[in-house]
C-alpha cells in the first residue's frame, strides 16, 4: 500500500488500524489479521504515526517504509 501526500495519519482506535488523510478526507480501517497488504510505503512530508500503530503493524507482520524527497 502506498500512502502519499500531506497530513497523513496512522493510528489505532479500538484495535482497528486507521490510515487517514485529512486534506483529501480519505480514511481506511483494518482489523487485526484482515489487512490485505504486507507492507505500507509512506511517501510524504508531513504526518504522524502513533506507537500503538507501530505495535499493531509489528503484531500483524506489516512492514512500514518511510520515504523522503532526498531518499
Amino acid at each position: 500500500m502506498l500512502i502519499s501526500g500531506f497530513a497523513n495519519s496512522i493510528n489505532v482506535d479500538k484495535r482497528k488500524l486507521l490510515i487517514s488523510n485529512k486534506i483529501k478526507k480519505e480514511r481506511l480501517g483494518f482489523f487485526p489479521r484482515t489487512i490485505d497488504f504486507d507492507s505500507i510505503i509512506a511517501d510524504g512530508h508531513m504526518g504522524n504515526i502513533t506507537f500503538e500503530a507501530i505495535r499493531w503493524l509489528i503484531e500483524n507482520n506489516v512492514n512500514l517504509t518511510l520515504l523522503n524527497w532526498n531518499g
